[in-house]
């Protein structure tokens, strides 16, 4: 699995590292680092914990999402 992959899976999927990315200027700077790191694909799961961070990958238009529902 490539490292761009779990570091992702660890960010969205992990309640405990999710949580603190919960404010606006904090889940722009994951963003923002993903890019910066490469990232360009992400597989989510939307949810109530994770709905903000997906809504930013999502918008962001560099990283193209797929959901797990």
């Amino acid at each position: 699995m490539r490292k761009e992959k779990i570091v992702l899976t660890q960010i969205i999927y992990n309640y405990k590292i999710s949580k603190y990315f919960s404010n606006k200027e904090n889940i722009n700077i994951l963003t923002s680092l993903l890019i910066a790191h490469g990232v360009r694909y992400a597989v989510v799961c939307p949810g109530s914990r994770n709905a903000p961070i997906v809504h930013n990958l999502a918008s962001c238009g560099q990283i193209k999402c797929y959901p797990v529902t």
